[in-house]
């Protein structure tokens, strides 16, 4: 589904989908079935408002590499799955595909701050995190 998310179009429709699921099941080894049903979830993750607000947004960065030095030894770096510039503040979007989102929405939370974080001191600007389950 991640490389679904990546790699559509944000207005991308079930036959494109499919299309792209195609190949990315060579690649992944996966079935028919699984290429349907990542597609339909993925299809259901561009219907949410916060896709929409990304499709008419400014500026949409995906899968974008980050870094932030923390001090004069530690740097935090990492890849956000979908930010967007809105109105004067950038709005991180973590895509989570685990069966079970709520057993691990600490660690998720943890890492959505830490993205926030680093977008804030790159940009300068405020930022707002969500995580879509898809």
């Amino acid at each position: 589904m991640h490389g679904l998310l990546r790699d559509a179009s944000l207005t991308a429709d079930l036959d494109a989908l499919l299309a792209l699921g195609s190949v990315h099941a060579r690649v992944l080894g996966a079935d028919r079935d699984e290429v349907q049903a990542a597609a339909q979830a993925v299809l259901a993750a561009l219907a949410h408002p916060l896709l929409a607000r990304a499709r008419a947004a400014e500026r949409v960065f995906r899968e974008y590499p980050l870094m932030v030095r923390l001090d004069d030894v530690r740097m935090f770096e990492g890849v956000l799955d979908l930010a967007f510039l809105q109105d004067g503040e950038w709005h991180v979007v973590d895509f989570k595909t685990d069966a079970d989102v709520e057993q691990a929405r600490l660690r998720y939370e943890v890492q959505l701050a830490w993205y926030c974080f680093a977008m804030s001191k790159i940009t300068g600007l405020p930022v707002r995190g969500s995580l879509l389950s898809v």
